[in-house]
């Protein structure tokens, strides 16, 4: 299971300020991507992309999402999906499509949305909150909220490394 957000496929301008994505051009950047994505995931895993796929139309994101080798990836729409989301070739590459979701892993919460929440279900109960949105500019060091974006994280992030990260803050909970 993996997790990432804002690839922002074919988006120009994030060239100029994200200090994780030296490319010469967005083609470089869109072949590297999709080049960590297709290396780390397998087929059967399961990839939630937690939002703002593409800035390309709909024929280049297709393509984009086309090169993807995973058959499980789900969708949790960014504010930049929303436009594609009457599309049926848009959604049709997902086995899922949220704006929120919440899913269990080894007894814990996961609770996954583009935006970082303040307060989420069962929070005080140790579950997770994974986002994207902020390009890393959240500041999560205090509660058990991860902003999974590919400027943040550029590997994209297994559940093991997600419960590592949570192990580390060692923050505690009320039950």
């Amino acid at each position: 299971m993996f997790f990432t957000s804002d690839l922002h496929f074919f988006h120009q301008n994030i060239l100029k300020w994200s200090k994780t994505r030296p490319y010469q051009d967005i083609q470089e950047m869109n072949r590297h991507i999709i080049e960590v994505i297709n290396n780390r995931v397998s087929k059967k895993d399961d990839l939630y992309i937690l939002g703002d796929v593409s800035f390309g139309n709909l024929e280049q994101t297709n393509e984009i999402l086309s090169q993807i080798n995973c058959d499980k990836k789900h969708l949790i729409v960014g504010n930049h999906d929303e436009h594609f989301m009457h599309k049926i070739e848009f959604t049709s590459h997902f086995k899922s499509v949220n704006h929120i979701l919440q899913i269990k892993h080894n007894k814990k919460k996961y609770i996954m949305c583009h935006y970082p929440i303040l307060s989420w279900n069962a929070m005080h109960h140790g579950s997770v909150m994974l986002h994207g949105h902020s390009h890393g500019a959240t500041d999560n060091s205090l509660v058990n909220r991860i902003d999974v974006g590919l400027d943040v994280y550029p590997n994209i992030l297994h559940i093991s490394e997600i419960e590592e990260i949570i192990n580390q803050k060692g923050v505690q909970h009320v039950t």
